[in-house]
């Protein structure tokens, strides 16, 4: 008998996690560039975005270049777009959050994949290569712990999300529900591996 799962976040019903996640409008537009790879990975973190932000789109591809959908965002004129990327030049979240963009509405460009392949999407994609780029300063560990990271201050796409959220005045209390969202997401995954095979495979990684 197939497992009945939950039609928004596609887990079944037993690790739903999305059951607290209300979606609401957020001052920033932000736009997650996911590669293939991760959409089908059952754990990948953007779904949590798009639950929780209604102005928050997924696009699939790992060379968006030619992208419609994209480049017509990008050439939006009352669209600010900034890549949220740690390229030579780029300025700090905070940097940008206190300086404004006048009548112009932020668009956040965010990668979703691993660090690898995130550094492909961007060479690929070279319409992104004259945006602007901004990074978070953060020496927060991420909690995604069943991905191993290369420091501190290396985010998850759903981490990253909520700290561009955060700087930009979001509501505090949806930004906690995103991230309960992902703690539960996590703590199923481990809990459902058990505490042996995450020890083996994370053995450096907290468990809660």
């Amino acid at each position: 008998m197939p497992r009945i799962c939950c039609p928004r976040c596609r887990r079944p019903e037993s690790v739903c996690y999305c059951h607290d996640l209300i979606a609401h409008q957020a001052p920033v537009d932000l736009l997650i560039l996911q590669h293939p790879d991760e959409s089908r990975h059952a754990l990948n973190t953007a779904t949590i975005v798009t639950l929780a932000v209604d102005n928050a789109e997924i696009l699939v591809g790992d060379d968006f270049s030619s992208d419609s959908r994209l480049l017509k965002k990008l050439n939006d004129p009352d669209c600010q777009p900034w890549l949220l990327f740690p390229k030579g030049g780029a300025v700090s979240l905070a940097t940008v959050a206190n300086a404004g963009q006048g009548d112009k509405k932020p668009l956040f460009i965010l990668l979703d994949a691993t660090w690898r392949k995130a550094r492909k999407i961007y060479y690929l994609s070279t319409c992104l290569h004259t945006l602007p780029a901004v990074q978070i300063t953060t020496d927060k560990l991420s909690a995604y712990r069943i991905r191993k990271v290369p420091a501190p201050g290396y985010l998850s796409t759903v981490e990253a999300a909520v700290e561009v959220l955060n700087a930009f005045d979001h509501d505090r209390a949806a930004c906690e529900r995103m991230l309960t969202a992902f703690d539960r997401l996590i703590g199923n995954q481990i809990t459902a591996m058990g505490e042996s095979l995450y020890a083996k495979n994370y053995g450096n990684e907290p468990i809660g």
